[in-house]
């Protein structure tokens, strides 16, 4: 099976992508109760309503029209649209609270009167991002479900989506460990960005690799 997967790479790339972004979420969890009181300044509490409540929506409205959208895109690129767009959101989500400090405290500060669309809703917009990641992440789980069952013959599917599990939990220990201790030792911010530029790499390598797939075929 192991054999089968490292050589077949239509089954290879599609279960790194799952785990690549499965790790991603793992890692989100993991740093919440330090980036909702460290980053958001709230209560712990309030994570589900900022950022776990919404990033669920969000891989719920993924799922009730991804069958759609698999009929006007092709799955590898919402694949890869799903890797990148997430990677560029949790970035996001890791600088928009200074940022929105910054514009209300530093750039408006002298203004008497300031217009509700010039000051950046803190837990507002972290609430649309959660949301947006929670789509991304639906965008790469079922359809590339979908390519390992495509491409994966009968005979070593079920060690195929094994591995997976078993890559899944494996890539997610050592992240996940990882990244509390890089929360600890620098910042929160610093574990978001970390990980949306390794979701933004991991989508460039594979959008390249399926371009020179493209490429060799006749």
């Amino acid at each position: 099976g192991i054999d089968f997967i490292r050589q077949k790479k239509e089954v290879l790339y599609p279960i790194l992508s799952i785990s690549v972004s499965y790790t991603a979420i793992a890692v989100l969890i993991t740093i919440i109760p330090a980036f909702t009181t460290r980053v958001l300044k709230i209560e712990v509490e309030a994570s589900s309503y900022a950022i776990i409540g919404p990033a669920t929506i969000g891989m719920l409205i993924g799922a009730l029209i991804i069958t759609f959208l698999a009929k006007k895109i092709s799955k590898n690129s919402l694949i890869t649209g799903g890797i990148l767009g997430g990677g560029v959101i949790l970035i996001l989500l890791s600088i928009f609270p200074y940022l929105g400090r910054f514009i209300k405290y530093t750039l408006l500060s002298g203004v008497n009167e300031i217009p509700l669309i010039a000051v950046i809703n803190v837990f507002l917009t972290t609430t649309i991002l959660a949301v947006i990641l929670g789509f991304m992440n639906s965008l790469v789980v079922t359809p590339a479900q979908t390519m390992i069952q495509e491409n994966a013959p009968a005979r070593v599917r079920g060690r195929a989506f094994g591995s997976l599990n078993t890559l899944n939990n494996l890539i997610a220990l050592f992240p996940m460990i990882l990244a509390g201790f890089i929360a600890d030792l620098f910042s929160v911010t610093t574990v978001l960005v970390c990980m949306g530029i390794l979701l933004i790499a991991f989508g460039i390598k594979r959008m390249k690799h399926y371009q020179e797939l493209a490429e060799e075929k006749p």
